[in-house]
């Protein structure tokens, strides 16, 4: 199945929903019998699973595991999420997960349907009828010229008003802080309510799931629905789907910047529309908005403070200063001063926490001068409290980071921050886009060596154009972590080395374009 791509007339891709997809149920046990629970004061027996699973043994035999998992009306028992141990199962107490997800086979029709629709509003048809879609959001365009954004999604139909009703002592907690409801499974009217047009019982129906048509622009880069649009906000959905009027991260305010910037041609360049290699140049600009946004309230700081106290002691700044006030606020390979400000940013979310703790970082509404406004969300908040104390610590503990790594103040990404294929070793552009670099890429930082191999970022991109006059789409598409696992392959390393260069796919749909590109690989006349 083709899960993000394009056809003759549409392209469509997809970034990570903002919904729930599961609520928890907190289950009150009969007592003396952890294996059963109560609903509506009656008990209810949980479903035993017996698995058996063949395992190796370490004298490379075959052994057996056994265990026993057990299920209620709500679904499977669990004790932790993501690793966190919320959910105990206790002599009184248990949770289980019901999964919207459990039962959905209908995404195999939605991405067959959806290769097969000729506009926006085909697959909107699409998205309604199938609500297929796991866990992402869907943005698409077409040849006239219509964008589609849609988070017709699986999605658990809990209001914002059975939330509260029906919310559990640790309930109460998480929908306040997350939007994630953990419902009360002593009671049968707290199970999920069902909408006429959801395809399945329990689930929001498409009517009640944010989606808007532009003829400019829609975007999303990992938000809620909330800012797809700045001039036409998608307001009132359950909160289980998504914030509203809250801020944004750095990288969604700089997608949007920067496509306001091209449609205004504020930017720069000529005119005041996007051609296809102009997209492709922004995609891989490595604009760092926190840079853009910090920088020079920081780099006023710096010289106004020679030494900076950071947690390995007092630190000069002066060589530091200097590099930051060249840089030029990007995180290309070879703009010298990105280390820097990389490890400031990463830095700026460890200054407050206490040595040997692991509480939350700093509250970062303490480090911006004009808080959020949500009537400007796009250019708010802005401007560095210099004054706060976890700044100048942050800075101090960035130019200690560098130091004990081994590199200079101007050091760039080019030193740092890489991927490897067998023996290659290959350098990375990007950043954290929580701190407003739309290319994402992320690694480890290794205090002996700096950056380590990068461990998440870009995955498949693709710049679509349609042109009236041609029946072919013009596309241009890269796959940043090649196409193969085979170390013998030669996609092994071919188009991550391309998308370190900053090179694209050059790629053929139409039968033509697939006969000419073979002609010219085997050296045959046209």
């Amino acid at each position: 199945m083709v899960v993000l791509g394009y056809n003759k007339d549409m392209a469509w891709s997809h970034t990570v929903s903002s919904a729930w997809r599961f609520t928890p149920y907190h289950l009150n046990l009969v007592p003396g019998d952890p294996t059963s629970y109560l609903v509506d004061g009656q008990p209810e027996a949980m479903t035993p699973h017996n698995l058996s699973v063949e395992i190796k043994q370490t004298d490379g035999s075959i052994g057996v595991a056994k265990r026993t998992l057990y299920t209620t009306r709500w679904g499977p028992v669990f004790t932790n999420l993501l690793g966190l141990p919320l959910f105990p199962w206790l002599p009184t107490e248990a949770y289980a997960l019901a999964d919207a997800n459990a039962n959905n086979f209908r995404l195999i029709n939605h991405f067959f349907d959806t290769s097969k629709a000729s506009s926006t509003r085909a697959l909107h048809d699409v998205l309604n009828q199938n609500q297929g879609v796991p866990w992402v959001n869907t943005i698409a365009a077409d040849r006239a010229g219509e964008a589609l954004y849609a988070d017709i999604t699986v999605v658990p139909n809990v209001s914002d008003e059975k939330s509260v009703v029906c919310a559990s002592t640790l309930g109460v907690a998480t929908s306040q802080l997350l939007g994630l409801p953990v419902l009360d499974g002593s009671r049968s009217d707290c199970a999920w309510e069902t909408d006429s047009d959801a395809v399945e019982p329990g689930l929001i129906g498409p009517m009640n799931m944010p989606h808007i048509y532009r003829d400019d622009y829609v975007a999303n880069s990992n938000d809620s629905y909330w800012l797809t649009h700045p001039e036409e906000p998608l307001e009132g959905f359950a909160r289980i789907i998504g914030n509203e009027r809250t801020e944004r991260s750095m990288r969604t305010r700089l997608g949007l910047k920067m496509v306001n910037e091209r449609l205004s041609g504020t930017d720069g360049l000529p005119g005041n529309t996007f051609s296809r290699q102009q997209l492709q140049d922004l995609l891989f600009n490595n604009r760092q908005h926190a840079a853009e946004l910090w920088g020079d309230d920081l780099v006023s700081l710096c010289r106004l403070l020679p030494v900076m106290v950071g947690q390995s002691g007092p630190v000069a700044t002066g060589e530091a200063c200097d590099a930051l006030d060249a840089w030029d606020r990007t995180n290309n390979l070879d703009s010298p001063g990105a280390l820097l400000f990389a490890r400031f940013v990463a830095n700026v979310h460890l200054a407050s926490v206490p040595t040997g703790t692991t509480s939350n970082a700093l509250n970062f509404a303490d480090l911006w001068v004009t808080p959020f406004d949500a009537n400007d969300p796009v250019n708010t908040p802005s401007g560095l409290n210099t004054l706060n104390p976890h700044v100048q610590l942050a800075f101090a503990n960035a130019i200690s980071d560098l130091q004990g790594a081994g590199f200079e103040m101007n050091a760039t990404l080019r030193e740092s921050q890489f991927v490897t294929r067998g023996d290659d070793v290959i350098p990375m552009h990007g950043g954290n886009g929580e701190f407003g670099v739309y290319n994402v890429t992320q690694a480890p930082w290794d205090p002996e060596h700096g950056y380590a191999e990068v461990t998440y970022g870009p995955s498949y991109i693709q710049v679509v154009s349609f042109d009236d006059d041609e029946e072919c789409p013009d596309a241009r598409t890269i796959v940043a972590y090649s196409q193969s696992v085979n170390p013998e392959s030669e996609h092994y390393s071919d188009q991550t080395r391309l998308f370190s260069e900053g090179g694209w796919v050059d790629s053929q749909f139409c039968e033509k374009e697939i006969v000419s590109r073979v002609r010219r690989t085997m050296n045959l006349e046209e």
